[in-house]
């Protein structure tokens, strides 16, 4: 047989057995009834792994969320508080982010923006919280963030034709460390350097041109005409590199020099085409004819 009270407090309940052959018996007894004890019996931590060792590894530039999973018995409690903390682990030293809105930090779902943690190992901690009662569960556990590769861009393109007779310069200042978060900050700290070919040969500089710079400028005539080169920038960040080539084709004859690019507005790309007219070119009209074989755009919304 069982009962369920309703309400808190002390109640006597009495059985009683009866028999046809012998004597009846009867037994009373008091029983109490309270609260039940709000009890948190589990929280796991769904999208993280346990340990350092064994825990998923995401791509910088995708989303991706943390999700909490709480075995609660109670009924006492009016609000459960969540409180999250990341920290990034590196070489056995810790720090804490600070970047992450609070509002997400506070919330069920641990939501992580594309590009909002750079490159590394984190921990995270979860504390929920039954208020008023000041029960608590703790949960923690680890994901790694993949360092993305340096990117080398020389400006213009991988090929270009140009007058001898004219500056040519190569410009490879847009390169950048997707891992800076700060977009402003990306092109910090790289170093460049120039060769010549594949086999990083210098002889076209002649030891006149640095290059160790993020750009190369060659003066007219410098360069020999109808004479066809293929550069190549190495960029360094640390133990990280990655490196361009663009083929420079060097004809005579005055035309303004053309570059395009293929640059983001607000997600979308656009094709860039600029033209220096400093030359000392006798003719100023110009006719230009573009001829787009193919454009492959990354559906991720790289260029």
């Amino acid at each position: 047989m069982t009962h369920q009270y309703r309400e808190p407090g002390t109640y006597s309940f009495s059985i009683s057995v009866n028999s046809i052959v012998g004597p009846s018996t009867s037994v009373q007894q008091s029983v109490i009834i309270g609260e039940a004890p709000c009890v948190l019996d589990s929280l796991c931590m769904l999208g993280a792994g346990e340990s350092s060792a064994q825990c998923p590894e995401i791509q910088q530039e995708y989303e991706y969320s943390l999700y909490s999973s709480l075995k609660i018995n109670c009924q006492a409690f009016n609000e459960l508080k969540y409180d999250w903390k990341v920290e990034n682990v590196l070489n056995g030293s810790i720090t804490e982010v600070s970047s992450l809105p609070k509002d997400i930090l506070s919330s069920n779902v641990l939501f992580l923006a594309a590009r909002s943690l750079q490159g590394g190992l984190y921990k995270f901690t979860l504390a929920v919280t039954a208020i008023p009662l000041g029960i608590s569960k703790v949960a923690t556990g680890f994901l790694r963030v993949r360092t993305p590769k340096l990117l080398a861009v020389i400006d213009c393109g991988s090929e270009r034709v140009m007058p001898w007779n004219h500056d040519i310069i190569l410009n490879a200042s847009s390169s950048r460390d997707p891992n800076d978060i700060d977009v402003g900050r990306a092109s910090y700290f790289l170093s460049f350097e120039w060769f010549c070919d594949a086999n990083r040969s210098v002889s076209c500089f002649k030891r006149l041109i640095n290059n160790k710079k993020s750009a190369l400028r060659f003066r007219p005539m410098f360069l020999d005409v109808n004479a066809s080169y293929e550069f190549f920038v190495v960029v360094t960040k640390g133990m990280r590199r990655a490196q361009a080539s663009q083929i420079i084709k060097v004809v005579a004859g005055n035309f303004p020099p053309l570059c395009v690019r293929l640059v983001t507005f607000n997600r979308l790309k656009i094709l860039q085409i600029d033209v220096n007219f400093s030359c000392a070119c006798p003719v100023i009209d110009h006719e230009f004819r573009l001829n787009i074989v193919k454009v492959a755009v990354d559906p991720r919304g790289d260029s």
